[in-house]
């Protein structure tokens, strides 16, 4: 009896597994993220834009190693992905805000929207944010 699991949305059945495995065994020069578009390619595995669900694939990849169902091969680099988002730039130069609040109305907040823009908030963030949060917004999707 074949055995099935849903992994990512998607429901992995035994042979599944041995076609992953199969795919590791033949080409064992590729890395994680080859190996997972030619899963996303063999199983039409798309989003509703019809771009590869490349990144689930390699967090089913993930899970399915983690479970020893597969054999995936060592990460190329470190899926840590927090240095991205540091600022590189100069801590900016500023003029201290004294007065209360209430004081500095109207005040309004915009969506970041070009490069320089967001160059400047990641900047902001990194250098005079309390706890140096390191934010996932940044990406493109």
């Amino acid at each position: 009896m074949e055995v099935s699991r849903k992994v990512q949305g998607r429901i992995v059945t035994d042979n599944d597994i041995k076609t992953i495995q199969s795919i590791i065994v033949s080409n064992p020069n590729w890395h994680r993220t080859r190996i997972s578009k030619e899963l996303c390619h063999l199983w039409n595995w798309k989003n509703d834009a019809g771009k590869q669900k490349d990144i689930a694939a390699r967090a089913m990849l993930r899970k399915l190693d983690k479970e020893n169902l597969i054999d995936l091969p060592a990460p190329v680099r470190s899926a840590n992905n927090g240095y991205r988002y540091q600022s590189k730039q100069e801590k900016p130069k500023y003029q201290p805000i004294e007065e209360k609040l209430s004081e500095l109305q109207p005040i309004k907040i915009r969506q970041v929207e070009t490069q320089p823009q967001a160059q400047l908030f990641r900047s902001l963030l990194s250098h005079f944010h309390y706890s140096r949060v390191q934010w996932s917004c940044w990406r493109k999707s």
